[in-house]
């Protein structure tokens, strides 16, 4: 073994090993060991099965030069090892006593043995340093013990960030991206990830125990808060599930498309809706409400004064997306309609995602008068930019996505949520539906522009990807269904890409749908609606396994400046025909999603393609 100098600092790194014929590490080896069937055993001859051990020791040895260095190779060529090395390695520590173990590992195993050593060793003064999940919502271990100090890669920052964990415990952020490291055969090699992020770490912190002359893990820590930025995590994209048990009556204001979808589903929804509010020159005041989005007469008819609508037994109103005759009227009707509300103590609920500074003045305007105001703010996370994300899920996945606005993707999620769930599966969502939230759903609105203040667009993947991660781990769905906004390609070439299409897209390459289900509508020309189809299977995931198609045809006018529809519901001989038709043109099953016997034959198709 080469000489070494007294009063160095010790650091054992447990990995794959050591490359001999690199030169960088001059004396600074001290012992290595083979841990193997036959325990713990000194070599002569340091050897790296894998490179990937010479290569954390390479990125260790430019942060700080003098070290006594103790190496035990764990892996195999493949780097596959079992718990059992590692803690057999951890306890011969106790032996040489290094001042930092670099473990640029981790298993998924919770091993009661490991976290027992890890706290005996950070008892007797060692500081362990072990490397975070490549994916956000996998927890690992040692990382994820209290004793170790957790690591996280980012592929942008190269100075050491933190982040506050529990009990006064950091989660530090440094460099994992693509960099030039020493490998195994006396090679160099470009790697990338979170062992040599952990790996830097290990050396930075070599090089903080020199700076302040103190081994003191505390001491340690507190000069990295003090030196270091501060990093906000967040970790979960979903927000939180709001509890609405104290709610009890509703009023929805105005009647547009996404209050269409929450009335349909109101017996889903944890309080009842009892008033219906929308403007009068749309022509739907006076009118049964169920009535107007052609169902059976549901008994609240629609009113216009809503001062006077939401006087007596309401005490909940939920506004819907006011973003267009707020334009119109030049006025910001969510402020308006949120004040006129909170005069009269009544909580408010908004289903858009409001500018930052509107969201925090209503926020005190409703504690002012004590009520409740809740919007889709509160369910997307800020920072989202400043974490690793996840890599998606291995459950099935259903997207359904439509040939354009209004085609009923919401309510096709919905039906066949609930339907699945009396049969017994575990479903869950991705909406990007912003009234999503009201029905428990993870909510991340991919269509709104006000979303690009906290997701950029090319986070957006990710984000969802990191969505899917977090549901697959806490929910345990058997299936997850996803959703786009509006169409998948424009209507021709002559229309400009807009944002709801391009989220579409976004949905598509996150979620990698195994099996894809097109809402179409009554006046869609086949010609379009297989130019759909054609698109969303040449990303070459799932195909588009059947179509749902709306009762609803709509013929846009416009009043005012301000948008409207002249609305014809398909009944009887007239839906069938269309169905049959569309069927018959495109060679796929096409249903009506609110007939029970479609909505059964939807499930055999789902049950058939994941059986």
């Amino acid at each position: 073994m080469r000489g070494y100098k007294r009063n160095m600092i010790k650091i054992a790194v447990i990995d794959s090993g050591l490359d001999s014929e690199h030169s960088f590490l001059g004396n600074g080896l001290k012992e290595f060991y083979d841990v193997n069937e036959g325990g713990v055993e000194r070599q002569n001859i340091p050897v790296d099965s894998n490179g990937h051990g010479t290569a954390c020791t390479y990125i260790i040895h430019r942060c700080i030069q003098e070290y006594e260095l103790y190496i035990y190779k764990v892996f195999d060529e493949n780097l596959v090892t079992n718990t059992e090395y590692l803690i057999q390695a951890l306890e011969h520590c106790k032996i040489c006593r290094p001042d930092i173990i670099n473990l640029s590992l981790g298993t998924l195993k919770n091993d009661s043995r490991l976290q027992r050593i890890c706290e005996e060793l950070d008892d007797s003064g060692c500081i362990l340093i072990a490397a975070a999940s490549e994916d956000l919502f996998i927890e690992t271990w040692p990382a994820n013990y209290k004793s170790v100090i957790k690591v996280t890669g980012d592929i942008e920052k190269k100075d050491m960030q933190y982040a506050e964990e529990k009990e006064n415990q950091l989660e530090l952020f440094l460099y994992s991206g693509p960099q030039r490291v020493a490998w195994k055969d006396g090679k160099y090699n470009i790697a990338y990830g979170n062992s040599f992020a952990c790996a830097r770490a290990t050396g930075e912190i070599a090089g903080i125990i020199k700076r302040i002359q103190s081994k003191n893990k505390q001491m340690i820590l507190e000069y990295i808060k003090e030196n270091c930025e501060r990093r906000v995590k967040a970790e979960n994209f979903s927000g939180r599930k709001i509890d609405y048990s104290e709610l009890k009556k509703a009023a929805i204001y105005p009647f547009n498309k996404e209050m269409h979808s929450i009335f349909r589903f109101r017996d889903y929804l944890p309080f009842e809706i009892e008033k219906v509010i929308d403007l009068p020159f749309l022509g739907n005041v006076n009118k049964d409400a169920g009535q107007v989005i052609g169902e059976k007469d549901s008994g609240i008819i629609i009113e216009s004064n809503f001062n006077t609508a939401i006087n007596d037994t309401i005490d909940t109103v939920i506004l819907g997306d006011l973003s267009e005759l707020s334009r119109v009227y030049k006025k910001d009707l969510v402020k308006k309609y949120s004040e006129a509300a909170f005069e009269k103590g009544k909580n408010v609920i908004s289903i858009e995602l409001l500018k930052e500074d509107t969201y925090r003045e209503l926020k005190k305007i409703s504690e002012k008068y004590h009520c409740m105001f809740q919007c889709l703010n509160d369910f997307i996370q800020k920072q989202t930019t400043d974490i690793k994300y996840g890599m998606g899920t291995d459950k099935p996945v259903v997207s359904v996505f439509g040939t354009g606005p209004k085609a009923g993707k919401f309510t096709v999620q919905l039906q066949l949520k609930y339907a699945l769930e009396k049969v017994g599966y575990r479903v869950s969502n991705i909406s990007t539906e912003p009234h999503g939230f009201l029905f428990g759903l993870n909510t991340i609105p991919l269509g709104n522009y006000n979303l690009l203040e906290y997701i950029p667009v090319d986070k957006q993947i990710d984000a969802i990807k990191a969505l899917l991660m977090q549901v697959t781990q806490t929910e345990k769905p058997d299936i997850i269904f996803t959703g786009g906004q509006s169409g998948v390609v424009p209507f021709s070439s002559e229309i400009n890409v807009d944002f709801n299409v391009l989220s579409s897209i976004i949905t598509i390459l996150a979620s990698k749908p195994d099996m894809v289900i097109l809402c179409i509508r009554p006046e869609d020309d086949v010609s379009y609606i297989m130019r759909t189809i054609q698109a969303i299977e040449s990303f070459g995931y799932g195909r588009v396994a059947v179509c749902a198609m709306t009762s609803l045809s709509r013929d846009v006018k416009k009043k005012k400046g301000i948008s409207y529809e002249i609305k014809k519901y398909y009944k009887g001989l007239e839906i069938s025909d269309r169905l049959q038709y569309f069927e018959q043109k495109l060679g796929i099953p096409v249903v009506n999603i609110l007939q029970e016997a479609d909505v059964v034959k939807c499930i055999r198709i789902i049950q058939e393609k994941f059986s």
